[in-house]
């Protein structure tokens, strides 16, 4: 039986409660899955545009406090219908707990002897919410703060405090099934996150609760954890009502697209469907590029941005690469691998941490430094592949990138490719076999299909 998805959005927009349809969304087009033997975390890269910010939106949608369009889906299979908001719990440790109550604190009576009405200890909430002495000490234990039970509340540091707060939220009765953490890093000192990290790594593990970190860029990401979604990826290109055409023949009609940093996307089609012109449109090398309005990349309008400027921000593979690329006897499979820094085929001499990047990313697919003209067709599409991740670009667009490669480069290259992009790297897959693309459903791969050069976004 195959176990259910823990969190499954596809393609939908979320607003506020109560705010109309034709109002803007706090997010468009989020298409998120966590799969169950998964370790995600949330990561906000840009400053909230609206009262909630994007993170918190998305955590508020999995609290079941959001309104998800379209409407009928249940973001949370995992939980076979059973109520959010009694099996998923959150905690924001920017804000003081509620349930220590909501009344003035005195946050000088930390400094000295705590007077009667703030003698209310950590072990009295817990006993109150209905937990076991045992239970406490247990927890207490695993997170290093049992000394912590018995001291008056407003005695706390904000780092005992935070720890604490995880006690509490794990001892919720009833146990949650799923516990979103958001920025329970943050003012720990060096010792005890790491004795966090591992508690929280080990209840994810056993599933007893599954864990969703919700971070800041700049928070260190927890090696356990495997997967990351943006809450505001950068628009890194756009399309609207883009057409492009030859006289009367219509090779695009009317096209719309978005990629963000960090997705996945396939491009599909048929052959003469206008997948390589739609791909030259979105590396800038397109003539009619140009005069499209309503294209832009890293921002901007593509007529604002050098042609040169956008073959170093894009890595770009494709047969009509491959065939422009040089096959003299003194150029090298390194020196071509190099090309990528600069988006050229032009030879400059390499700074020692080009070099040193070239050869890792040789020795990951067990490509040999040898003349250009004496490689084989399955390593000149290897090197070709390298030449378009070596300056870790923001956009990659992989057009047949396996094209001519062996089994065995192709299970290296998907190797390459899953492992080791950037998180912010967005890539756009061409080819015509799914099962040769490096990412599938699980990995949340977006795709658009082209039918006689209308695009069609596949849910």
């Amino acid at each position: 039986m195959r176990t259910l998805p823990v969190v499954r959005i596809r393609n939908s927009a979320i607003y506020a409660p109560g705010v109309a349809q034709q109002s803007r969304p706090i997010i468009s087009n989020l298409t998120w899955t966590v799969q169950d033997n998964e370790a995600w975390a949330i990561i906000e890269h840009e400053a909230a545009s609206f009262e909630v910010s994007k993170k918190t939106a998305i955590i508020k949608t999995l609290l079941s406090q959001m309104r998800l369009s379209p409407p009928g889906q249940d973001p949370l299979p995992f939980l076979n219908g059973e109520d959010a908001r009694e099996s998923v719990h959150s905690v924001a440790f920017s804000t003081r707990p509620r349930s220590w109550g909501s009344e003035f604190v005195d946050y000088t009576a930390r400094y000295g002897a705590a007077r009667g009405e703030d003698a209310r200890t950590f072990r009295h909430v817990l006993l109150e919410a209905g937990a076991q002495n045992a239970t406490i000490d247990d927890l207490a234990g695993k997170l290093e703060v049992r000394d912590l039970l018995d001291l008056p509340l407003v005695a706390l540091s904000n780092g005992q405090t935070r720890r604490a707060r995880v006690i509490q939220a794990l001892l919720r009765t009833p146990s949650p099934k799923l516990l979103i953490l958001d920025e329970p890093l943050t003012g720990l000192d060096p010792r005890t996150r790491p004795i966090l990290s591992s508690l929280l790594r080990s209840l994810h593990e056993a599933k007893s609760p599954r864990i969703i970190l919700a971070l800041r860029p700049q928070d260190p990401l927890p090696e356990w954890v495997t997967h990351h979604v943006s809450a505001n990826s950068n628009i890194l290109a756009e399309l609207q009502g883009v057409n492009i055409s030859y006289g009367d023949r219509h090779v695009l009609r009317d096209i719309s697209w978005t990629i963000r940093a960090a997705e996945r996307w396939h491009l599909q089609g048929y052959n003469g469907s206008g997948k390589t012109t739609l791909t030259s449109l979105l590396t800038g090398v397109h003539p009619q590029s140009y005069t499209q309005s309503h294209l832009h990349l890293f921002g901007q309008p593509r007529k604002r941005i050098p042609t040169p400027t956008l073959a170093q921000r894009i890595g770009h593979t494709s047969p009509e690469i491959a065939s422009a690329a040089p096959r003299r006897s003194d150029f090298t499979t390194a020196d071509l691998i190099g090309t990528g820094y600069d988006g050229h085929f032009s030879w400059r001499a390499r700074t020692s941490d080009e070099r040193q990047r070239v050869a890792s990313l040789m020795d990951s697919v067990e490509l040999l430094d040898k003349p250009v003209t004496a490689l084989e067709p399955g390593e000149h599409a290897c090197a070709l592949l390298l030449r378009a991740l070596v300056a870790k670009p923001e956009l990659v667009v992989l057009d047949e990138a396996f094209m001519g490669m062996s089994k065995r480069q192709v299970d290296r290259a998907t190797e390459l490719l899953r492992t080791g992009l950037g998180r912010e790297q967005a890539v756009v897959w061409i080819g015509h076999w799914e099962g040769e693309c490096p990412w599938d459903d699980a990995d949340g791969i977006r795709r658009i299909r082209l039918d006689a050069g209308r695009a069609e976004v596949l849910l």
